[in-house]
């Protein structure tokens, strides 16, 4: 089984525990129990584990995981309500004992389905909100503080908006007054009993994650429309992406190419030289190989042709790269957080690359912010206790691989991937430096500049 696999029975564990309080809250609301010489509601016991179902999925899964579960409980108790009406109107059975049961188990159904939707949709949002918005000024911590928070606000805004829709002119106001604070007292009682319950399901949903020891990295590739020049790209990307994909600890990877369009990075092939375009933009310009084909060293990346393209072009144009990668990155990641309301996003600017001695193209990371480029295992033991001494996993690069596979390389029109894993750290900032490495370290630098010296033979 795959990780995704595993992934998906924690989510639809999450909503059917979601789902089958919802419903048994809101169909039992109208049993009355006696606990300690005081009648209550069982829906009032009950309805509390859709709170704690949903700020699990929220902490595990994100916003739009969240929000999807929310928007899936209001069209089920639509449906629901549909159903019973079209019941009641059906013709009666010559049994009327039964009918009579049917009307008295439903006959307040209705009004009450349509309180539960109304108070449910407005708490429900609440909650993930005010569980979001602790836990960004909290940066993560204090689950149990979030948890609380987020429960006692958003039962407060369902409890008032229950009690006006379903008993609101059944009962004299300061009876309602009462029975609302009864049974908000109730319901927070049970949420703040119930705590422990989210750690558990936290720790059961990321277990899930984690399971078979592999990798947790997750990429889904987003189709959108064609990008135009001189578009606002944050607010494409908005718009692009849907908010199942928008979590907590994500990574979107996006084609250079739609940010160099963004930003104007386009000149017309028309009547230009491009081998005069290819040394004008180069960093370092190397000299031609194959194929006609020019070797540069471009923002820091060995690279064909100083990363100018002609593919995906809209009429004879040459695309070339973004002028301050890590500054277009910067921006993007501030507007993104922002319009996403998340803590912890990772933008990475992708483009393609080759490999000498190896056919074919793979992605590279010409940019990243918001989290760590590389992971430091220098001092780690290897399987057999031997210490590590000189290996950095460059993080950047790994992904983009990932997901300039995933986007495509033709007319697949997919320039966005989410990716997500566990592995990854995330910081308030990055730099070229963090990945960049120099000429005198580096293992080629002495065949691509032969006058440089190697730290070795210094």
């Amino acid at each position: 089984m795959t990780n995704d696999s595993f992934r998906s029975r924690g989510q639809t564990a999450v909503t059917a525990v979601f789902m089958a309080s919802l419903l048994t809250a809101t169909f039992l609301g109208s049993k009355l129990i006696l606990v300690g010489g005081m009648t209550f509601s069982l829906g009032l016991i009950i309805f509390p584990f859709t709170f704690i179902a949903l700020e699990t999925s929220t902490e595990v899964y994100g916003r739009g995981f969240a929000n999807h579960l929310i928007r899936v409980g209001i069209g089920i108790q639509i449906y629901v309500l549909c159903l019973i009406a079209l019941g009641s109107l059906l013709p009666e059975s010559p049994l009327r004992s039964l009918d009579g049961a049917y009307g008295k188990m439903f006959g307040l159904a209705p009004r009450m389905i349509l309180a539960s939707v109304t108070a449910y949709a407005f708490s429900q949002f609440v909650d993930v909100s005010v569980f979001l918005k602790v836990g960004k000024a909290t940066h993560g911590r204090h689950l149990w503080l979030r948890a609380n928070a987020a429960s006692y606000v958003s039962q407060a805004v369902d409890t008032v908006i229950f009690s006006l829709v379903f008993l609101g002119g059944v009962l004299p106001f300061s009876v309602l007054i009462r029975s609302a604070s009864v049974a908000y007292l109730v319901k927070i009682g049970v949420g703040t009993l119930d705590t422990p319950l989210v750690y558990l399901g936290r720790r059961a949903l990321r277990a899930l994650d984690r399971k078979s020891g592999q990798s947790s990295l997750r990429v889904e590739a987003l189709r959108t429309s064609i990008f135009k020049q001189g578009e606002d790209l944050a607010a494409f990307i908005v718009s692009a992406v849907p908010s199942r994909f928008v979590s907590e600890g994500m990574i979107l990877a996006i084609t250079s190419k739609i940010v160099s369009l963004a930003e104007g990075e386009v000149i017309s092939s028309s009547g230009l030289n491009k081998l005069e375009l290819i040394r004008r933009e180069a960093d370092i310009y190397l000299g031609e190989t194959l194929f006609g084909v020019s070797l540069t060293i471009k923002h820091g990346i060995l690279i064909p042709s100083a990363g100018i393209d002609e593919s995906n072009s809209d009429g004879e144009k040459f695309i070339l790269f973004p002028k301050d990668p890590y500054q277009s990155a910067k921006l993007l990641h501030s507007a993104l957080k922002k319009a996403w309301k998340l803590d912890r996003l990772g933008i990475l600017i992708t483009d393609s690359h080759t490999h000498p001695l190896r056919r074919g193209v793979t992605g590279i990371g010409l940019s990243h912010w918001g989290f760590k480029a590389t992971r430091n295992l220098v001092g780690k033991r290897d399987l057999f206790g031997r210490e590590v001494k000189m290996t950095h996993v460059n993080v950047i690069d790994a992904l983009a691989v990932s997901a300039v596979y995933a986007m495509g390389e033709v007319a697949e029109q997919r320039p966005l991937a989410i990716l997500n894993d566990e592995g990854i750290e995330f910081t308030d900032s990055s730099s070229a430096e963090e990945i960049s490495i120099p000429r005198e370290e580096d293992l080629y630098g002495s065949l691509l500049f032969p006058e440089t010296k190697t730290s070795r033979s210094t």
